[in-house]
């Protein structure tokens, strides 16, 4: 009898936590693309009283895809703590702890107990411990820059948005337009060195398809500069004080970035980078907030995979007799 328990229990974990992952990575893909992108250009959009059937079942879609991200998130902190346990990942209390930060002032946020100050500065702490356990997990520390860079940007953009709320609370502090610049640069660096998270050879498949996603916003960029850059910081948190160009590039590092992650079979490492772009960069809402932990513990997931394989024992095949 051969003993491979452990194995084909860790590869069922890994299946569960990808689908429901990338269940709520596309969905708030779609959250993103239809309610907080489309229904705000469609006024743009000529004779749009003739199309009202069309607009109303794609908005309907995107208020279906945002209630199904909301149901998602819950279930998935579940099942990623449980992965981390399970895997015995040393940093996994440190995530942990970090996801509990997030929940637990968000929970009473919602009720009512606390204030949106206590929320904002437990989520920016609660980003910061989930990146420090994202980065005890990986073996390579350039695998790491990427986040960081993110969680730079988070937390300079979201201190600038909590500032006003520390004044009002009795600690005055200045709010100097150097940290959203510096939220923006990061941002963009986000974006940019994500190609360093890849472990295999870039194909020309996935180039091709950076190639067609930056083309696509450098488009949208020079079509209608203004626009963009409102949804661009509406959405995701960048005021576009850049040239088209270097959002166009960091479009296409995404895409080429995501569509090796997959092909290359880490398609969990790619949910959890496309969860970061859903989710923004700084304090928008409790939702995307959510996402953008979600994202970081599930980085922290991806990576308890192949060392969740390694550290548990495999028996080697018994021949038992009588």
């Amino acid at each position: 009898m051969t003993a491979q328990g452990p194995i084909t229990r860790t590869r069922e974990d890994a299946g569960d936590i990808l689908l429901l992952i990338g269940g709520l990575a596309i969905a708030s893909t779609l959250e993103l693309a239809v309610l907080r992108t489309f229904t705000r250009t469609a006024i743009h959009i000529p004779a749009l009283e003739s199309l009202q059937t069309p607009y109303k079942l794609l908005t309907t879609g995107g208020e279906y895809a945002y209630f199904v991200a909301i149901a998602l998130l819950l279930p998935a902190f579940v099942v990623m703590g449980v992965q981390l346990f399970r895997a015995r990942a040393p940093f996994r209390h440190l995530a942990t702890f970090g996801v509990t930060l997030f929940a637990l002032p968000a929970s009473l946020a919602i009720a009512g107990v606390v204030n949106g100050l206590a929320l904002d500065l437990g989520t920016i702490t609660s980003v910061g411990i989930v990146s420090a356990a994202f980065a005890l997990s990986v073996p390579q520390k350039r695998t790491g820059v990427p986040v960081f860079c993110f969680v730079a940007a988070f937390a300079t953009s979201g201190l600038y948005g909590a500032i006003p709320a520390l004044n009002d609370a009795g600690i005055q502090l200045a709010q100097p337009k150097m940290l959203l610049n510096a939220a923006e640069l990061l941002g963009v660096a986000y974006a940019l060195t994500l190609p360093l998270m890849l472990h295999s050879r870039i194909e020309r498949k996935d180039w091709l398809a950076g190639a067609v996603a930056g083309i696509l916003v450098l488009a949208v960029f020079l079509g209608n500069g203004s626009t963009s850059r409102f949804l661009l910081l509406w959405n995701i948190g960048l005021s576009g004080i850049l040239p088209s160009i270097f959002y166009a590039v960091a479009a296409g590092s995404i895409v080429v970035s995501g569509v090796s992650l997959v092909r290359s079979g880490r398609a969990l490492q790619a949910a959890g980078l496309l969860l970061l772009v859903t989710g923004g960069i700084g304090l928008h809402s409790t939702y995307q907030s959510a996402l953008v932990v979600a994202g970081l513990a599930t980085l922290c997931c991806a990576a308890t995979q192949v060392r969740g394989v390694r550290s548990k024992p495999v028996s080697r095949s018994l021949e038992m007799s009588g």
